[in-house]
């Protein structure tokens, strides 16, 4: 695999909790957290894990030219202002939502390395402007989906891993990259499930996120 997808040691920026528990992903669960979650919290959640992405599109642009690394960038910063009191029209969201799914990579000279990455952000992205736009509590889950599966497919590409063995599967889900993922959405519906999360965490949030997506496939030690 090329440099600009190249699994690397080093320190994961944010710290985690360390659990000795295997963190699996369960979109049911998720789902269910978001239910009981109010409509701008499971949005923030969508978009936190959007923003994880947006890395993963500026790799793709930069390797093959296409797509637009920094439109991407900035409908993820409006929402963010959004989230924090620069409320959006409805037909800034609708635009948003329109631009976001705009940028999904076409299947034209399919890049097999950076493609299917970009496509996680965009597509995560859109979900959480479809959070933002209906409320919806099934967007942000698949957001979350994205991610993990953007982490799993690199580990398995990384580990040329032989796709349908049980044991196979056990030790991707086990591996550090995907542990350090399903970790951080665990975090993420913690911090929003609680009561007095205010304007500073939001911002908290959007920085440890842009950090977090600079790291996203670089193991945590």
């Amino acid at each position: 695999m090329p440099s600009d997808f190249t699994y690397e040691g080093g320190l994961a920026i944010t710290p985690l909790k360390r659990s000795t528990a295997m963190h699996t992903f369960d979109e049911k669960a998720i789902l269910e957290a978001m239910h009981d979650l109010e409509p701008w919290r499971r949005t923030l959640f969508a978009l936190s894990c959007a923003t994880r992405l947006i890395d993963s599109y500026e790799r793709f642009h930069q390797r093959t030219g296409r797509g637009d690394s920094k439109g991407l960038r900035s409908l993820a910063e409006n929402l963010w202002k959004d989230l924090a009191g620069a409320e959006m029209t409805t037909g800034d969201v609708e635009a948003g939502l329109e631009a976001a799914l705009a940028l999904l990579p076409d299947e034209k000279a399919y890049d097999t390395i950076s493609q299917p990455y970009a496509e996680d952000a965009a597509a995560a992205l859109a979900y959480a402007f479809q959070a933002r736009k209906s409320g919806d509590p099934q967007y942000p889950a698949w957001a979350a989906r994205r991610v993990y599966e953007a982490v799993d497919s690199f580990v398995v590409a990384e580990t040329d891993a032989v796709i349908g063995e049980s044991e196979t599967e056990q030790k991707i889900v086990a591996h550090p990259l995907v542990q350090a993922e399903l970790a951080r959405q665990e975090r993420d519906i913690e911090l929003l499930e609680a009561a007095d999360f205010e304007a500073p965490q939001l911002e908290a949030m959007r920085q440890r996120g842009i950090e977090e997506g600079q790291r996203l496939f670089t193991p945590l030690e």
